[in-house]
């Protein structure tokens, strides 16, 4: 029975069985004036308890309407505890306490908890339930609507309502929805059904088994599915992974995103994503095409999927790829750029799958059920029926009168039906119609008995004893009854058996009975004696230590009175494997600082491969699957396994893809999967799975620990940072030397980690996984050409931000700015004329480089000394500047200008900065008046009007020029002024002596004219 089937079954029987009364338990009642599982004061007005309401092992509580029964601290329900059942409906009400019930209780209402949680174990709720806090649901169900504020844990229950989670996560386990799901953030499910749309507005969503019958959406991140059926399709933000499962519906992503399909079947539908991979998929059928659309790079039709219908790279640089096992029925377009772009070796645009050679009908005869009989019937490619092959068709099967539904079995793209006999004795030649067929035994004869033993055989574990009853019985009254055939009713009789091996057909193990090995054929029958019960029954032990299809066969041969009594029986059985011993070839280890993974001493990374050996193998008592491996490997095993790498470590991280996640194991025993490759980071086991081998149940296997694997290379991606130059003037731009420059974007380098298949191992940047450090320190160089000295570059470090996306990167972000620092002794004509940067951000490879010695680049470390990012402001050039006092005389009656004036090197001399209209040149000082006469007063330091900023207040060059204005003092003298404020970026050598000053200017009062015959007078600048 399906584990979910049989937890609900045990869940509503706990539920259905409310209660006896039990000895001890009170019944209450409302309205009441007291109310005893009050632990507060009561208020029967409103019945409202002031603390928490406790309700004791069994208690129950009747109401005589419908009422809200309220308590401040919440309510506790110990368990057996029936509200409101059988009458009115009381719903319970918390201020701000927690609602707690254990298991065998029923409230007939609803519950509601203002800000506690609320917490069911083997609980019914009728009416719905809402809390702000949290819910915890283990076992029971909801038939109203249920929605909580900051998160939902359901386990085994079932909600026949909508499931809201407005603020919080929600995760489901072997549980059942009725109505729809929405989750404000992360949702995941094990094994649990929807029966409506599920949404996560604003986290991902994560199914694992189960199924969905609405549509699955979330509007900003990834959709995952591992063996969950889905019928209305997928819309995601970030990425969708399918891995197993029926499907259909259409599959979008709304950005430039990636889907991946594996191990797939698809009904109906549509699947349209930036990048489409699909992996051992089939999708569609000759009725019912689907299409798939990629808008971007790649379309990878892989590892033998079979596609019918469209399939479309709508973008003229993008590649279609599809292997040689892997085939498109129906139309390829693919307008790549050139055309050669594609790698299209299977087939594409075939008209028709590869054709069935005969149908294969496989039984046992004679046989005796008191059940309808089953018939195999597979679609095999060859004659031997070495390989089958998937079809969609529908068979007539003769005669049509003694076959259960009609006479037709139905294929639904499988390679295998099973079809079902009336119990009618008689011979009977099966047979198909207008389809070429053989049988199991040869001449398709098969006869029904109208006595014998009844087997009944459940799963079959390989190397495990199995308890398989037999019972004697016989048809009676036209065949409508199957009764115990009472002549074998408590005696002790010698019964032979014997086998068959039926696929594959041929083995070297026996099949053991009772402990003891029974023959291969009916002329090497073993006899065993049994004891049968009043009923005719007897109980063997079955055990066959190998995997595949048999049949157990067994006769009795009357004697003395039962002389001429042949009773005979049989039934088929499939021996699966224990499981899988999984093994590669170098020891694992689980931690963020232990030792890389390096089978044979070599390092295998991300994406490296690695040889994978995995042995199916036989139960045996006592022991772990990897042990006795020669005694108990079943040689006989061969089928489709599916392979996902589970990550242990860091706790946090995702599962890491796996480049062959499915493979056809091979009869033979051990198989070595050669260059497996793990695309992520961490530390992982592998689990082998087979999803239905011969018709069991799903089965399968987890290794010990493989890795810790680190990236194959980090990828380093900077954006495209800008300059801000210090001085702006229309769309001209420019900075001094020494001075400052800001970035109008700062630059942002990007590190991600990389599996060899250049996709991001997501598990990189979680925790101590991330081996770069806090910061890197780039530097800066000139491109080619510019002749500028690099050496006076200098920029500030790389920092790292937080970042929990876990999207396997980090970014670090420079917010210091670039400085390109003046001359020593005086300006070089190469060096220091005005030029626009153009530069290079290096990376050395150290800085790249992490802890685990994984490199910058997809060459790893090979050859790599630096990683350069380019980035320049044309327009904006770097000047050497430096600001100029220019001295002044006139008549001690008049207003005297000193000009002050923003000079840049040109790579000859200096001349005006015209471009600078930003260089503040006020307060300025003026020394003491040195008049050379008394009398006067002492001239007063201003400012032209034309230089006033109409905002600050402040006093800024225009087009790099200024002037410092004195008053006439009215009698002759001098006075020095000096700019005492300017920064270092506009100071100059005027001494000749080492370091730099501030400029200076000398006004002089009282000089006039003079003789216009005087041909030279000389004015020391700077005095």
């Amino acid at each position: 029975m399906d584990r979910r089937i049989f937890s609900l079954c045990r869940m509503l029987t706990l539920l259905s069985s409310f209660w006896a009364f039990e000895a001890g338990a009170v019944a209450y009642s409302l309205p009441a004036a007291t109310f005893g599982a009050c632990t507060g004061s009561w208020n029967a007005t409103t019945n409202t308890c002031s603390n928490k309401v406790v309700f004791q092992h069994g208690d129950t509580l009747t109401v005589a309407t419908s009422l809200t029964l309220r308590a401040n601290a919440g309510f506790e329900l110990n368990g057996n505890n029936n509200l409101g059942v059988g009458g009115a409906a009381v719903s319970l009400v918390s201020t701000y306490g927690d609602i707690t019930a254990g298991t065998g209780s029923r409230v007939n209402g609803s519950l509601t908890s203002g800000s506690g949680a609320i917490e069911l174990t083997g609980t019914h709720i009728e009416g719905s339930v809402k809390g702000d806090g949290i819910g915890r649901i283990t076992d029971s169900s909801i038939a109203g609507d249920t929605t909580f504020k900051n998160g939902l844990t359901a386990v085994r229950s079932v909600f026949f309502g909508a499931v809201t989670v407005t603020n919080g996560t929600a995760n489901f386990t072997d549980s059942r929805v009725m109505g729809k799901v929405e989750v404000r953030n992360v949702l995941t499910a094990q094994g649990s059904e929807f029966g409506s749309t599920v949404t996560a507005t604003n986290g991902s969503i994560s199914l694992s088994g189960g199924s969905v019958a609405g549509r699955v959406t979330t509007n900003c991140c990834t959709v995952t599915t591992n063996q969950t059926n889905l019928e209305q399709g997928i819309t995601a933000h970030s990425g969708i992974s399918i891995t197993g499962g029926v499907i259909a519906g259409d599959f979008v992503m709304t950005t430039n995103n990636n889907i991946s399909l594996t191990g797939v079947t698809m009904t109906s539908g549509s699947i349209e994503a930036f990048n489409i991979r699909v992996s051992d998929s089939d999708l569609g059928s000759a009725d019912t095409p689907v299409s798939l659309t990629a808008t971007g790079n790649r379309l990878d039709i892989l590892n033998g999927s079979t596609v019918y219908g469209s399939v479309v790279v709508d973008n003229r640089w993008g590649k279609l790829t599809i292997d040689s096992p892997s085939a498109v029925y129906g139309s390829c377009l693919a307008e790549s750029t050139p055309g050669s772009n594609n790698n299209v070796n299977g087939e594409c645009g075939a008209g028709a799958p590869p054709a069935v050679d005969h149908y294969e009908l496989s039984f046992s005869t004679p046989q005796f059920s008191c059940q309808p009989i089953p018939v195999r019937i597979r679609a095999c490619l060859d004659s031997a029926c070495s390989a089958t092959v998937a079809v969609t068709s529908t068979l007539s099967l003769t005669p049509a009168d003694r076959w259960l539904g009609g006479g037709t079995v139905a294929f639904a793209d499988t390679d295998t039906a099973t079809a079902y006999l009336k119990r009618i004795p008689g011979t009977l030649q099966l047979g198909l119609v207008g389809e070429p067929y053989r049988c199991s035994n040869g001449d398709c004869g098969l006869q029904i008995l109208e006595s014998g033993f009844d087997v009944r055989i459940p799963e079959v574990i390989a190397g495990a004893s199995t308890s398989v009853e037999i019972q004697a019985m016989k048809l009676i009254n036209g065949n409508d009854a199957c009764v115990a055939d009472q002549s074998f009713a408590g005696k002790e009789d010698g019964v032979l058996f014997w086998s068959r091996y039926d696929l594959p057909t041929s083995g070297t193990l026996p099949v053991w009975i009772n402990n003891e090995p029974i023959g291969g054929s009916e002329g090497a029958a073993t006899l065993i004696r049994l004891r049968f019960d009043n009923q005719a029954t007897s109980s063997i032990g079955v055990r066959y230590d190998d995997a595949g299809a048999m049949q157990l066969h067994m006769r009795f041969l009357g004697s003395s009175e039962e002389e001429g009594l042949d009773m005979r029986g049989s039934e088929p059985f499939v021996s699966r494997p224990f499981g899988f011993c999984i093994q590669a070839d170098g020891a694992g280890c689980s931690g963020a600082d232990c030792p890389l993974f390096a089978p044979n001493d070599d390092v295998v990374r991300a994406g490296d491969p690695f040889d994978l050996h995995i042995m199916p193998v036989a139960f045996m008592e006592g022991e772990s699957l990897c042990t006795n491996l020669n005694a108990r490997h079943t040689p006989n095993f061969t089928g489709t396994l599916l392979l996902r790498a589970l990550v242990q470590e860091p706790v946090t991280g995702v599962n890491g893809p796996l480049e062959k996640e499915t493979y056809q194991h091979p009869r033979g025993g051990i198989y070595s999967l050669e260059d497996q490759r793990l695309h992520e980071v961490g530390s992982f086991k592998i689990e082998v799975r087979s999803e239905g081998y011969l018709g069991s149940a799903p089965f399968g296997s987890v290794g010990d620990v493989i890795g810790r694997f680190a990236p194959a290379y980090l990828k380093a991606e900077l954006n495209i940072p800008s300059l801000q130059a210090g001085c702006s003037a229309g769309s001209a731009g420019f900075s001094y030397q020494d001075q400052l420059i800001e970035f109008a974007v700062p630059p942002e380098l990007t590190i991600t980690g990389m599996s060899r298949n250049k996709s991001p191992t997501r598990n990189y940047d979680r925790g101590d996984y991330w081996k770069l450090g806090d910061q890197l320190v780039p530097a800066l160089e000139f491109v080619a050409g510019q002749t500028q000295d690099a050496s006076r570059l200098s920029v500030g470090l790389f920092k790292g931000t937080s970042d929990a996306d876990h999207d396997g990167s980090r970014t670090y972000r420079m917010e210091e700015s670039v400085l390109y620092a003046r001359p020593v002794g005086g300006p070089h004509p190469d060096n220091d004329a005005a030029f626009a940067p153009q530069l290079l951000l290096t990376m050395a490879v150290d800085e790249l480089t992490d802890r685990d010695s994984t490199c910058h680049g997809e060459a790893g470390c090979v050859g790599l000394e630096s990683a350069s990012f380019g980035f320049s402001n044309p327009t904006d050039e770097i000047r050497l500047g430096r600001l100029r006092i220019g001295s002044a005389h006139g008549s001690d009656l008049s207003v005297l200008s000193l000009p002050v004036t923003a000079e840049y090197f040109d790579g000859q001399g200096y001349r005006r900065n015209e471009l600078d209209s930003c260089t503040r040149f006020d307060p300025a000082v003026a020394d003491a008046f040195e008049p050379s006469a008394p009398g006067g007063t002492v001239p007063v330091l201003s400012y032209p009007e034309a230089n006033k900023d109409s905002g600050s207040g402040e006093y800024r060059l225009k087009a790099g020029y200024g002037a410092y204005l004195l008053s006439a003092p009215g009698v002759s003298g001098s006075q020095t002024i000096r700019f005492n404020n300017l920064p270092n970026w506009l100071k100059h050598d005027w001494d000749g002596t080492p370091g730099l000053d501030s400029p200076s200017g000398l006004a002089t009062f009282g000089i006039y004219k003079g003789n216009d015959k005087i041909i030279f007078r000389r004015e020391i600048i700077g005095r």
